[in-house]
């Protein structure tokens, strides 16, 4: 900020909803510009069936010309077998929260035994991990819920889109490293495959 140099903050969406969103653009405060995705991950705009279909036709030559039809076919049925994982994240995102002993509670006690006052929080821990457990249930029932009648746009924003590239790659014997695939994936998509979010990001950071 000293220097005047514009920052550009880009952020997964994951599970953040609004509500964390807002709260990330007000610790950011002025210091620079915050951009979460509108899908889940960077990975999620690699799933252009003619762009993936041309990179798997480039990394196992023994495929040949890889259909971009078929790829759009499997992108389809894989991402309505896949909403199980979507499910299953945002009830992790609920569930695995940091849940952390109150060490400041203990140093400053007052009249209180260590032992008692330790003791004490580790319950309060046990309390809150208890009232975890009781939830799976429900958040689970509130997460199917929420996904049911998806289209396929909408599901393909959802899932996490390395694991959908993997399980596309599988089907021709093929695995998916997010770190070394997918810059080459995007390196080879044309303009009209970039999705208008990125292409719009892209040029605002570089302008």
């Amino acid at each position: 900020s000293k220097r005047r140099v514009k920052l550009y903050f880009v952020l997964d969406r994951d599970e953040r909803d609004l509500l964390e969103i807002e709260k990330l653009r007000g610790q950011l405060g002025d210091l620079g510009d915050l951009k979460v995705l509108q899908r889940r991950e960077l990975e999620n705009y690699l799933v252009v069936p003619t762009a993936l279909s041309r990179y798997i036709s480039q990394k196992s030559p023994s495929v040949g010309v890889c259909d971009p039809g078929e790829i759009g076919r499997l992108i389809e049925q894989l991402s309505g077998e896949m909403l199980d994982v979507a499910i299953e994240r945002r009830v992790l995102k609920r569930a695995c929260r940091p849940i952390i002993p109150n060490r400041e509670a203990v140093i400053g006690r007052t009249d209180k035994d260590f032992s008692l006052a330790l003791a004490e929080q580790l319950s309060e821990t046990e309390r809150q991990i208890s009232s975890l457990r009781e939830g799976i249930s429900t958040w689970l029932d509130e997460a199917k819920e929420s996904l049911q009648g998806k289209t396929l746009d909408e599901r393909l924003s959802l899932i996490p889109g390395d694991v959908l590239i993997d399980a596309v790659f599988r089907r021709y014997d093929l695995s998916f490293n997010k770190r070394k695939d997918g810059p080459k994936i995007a390196a080879i998509m044309t303009a009209v495959e970039i999705p208008s979010e990125i292409d719009g990001l892209l040029r605002a950071i570089t302008s």
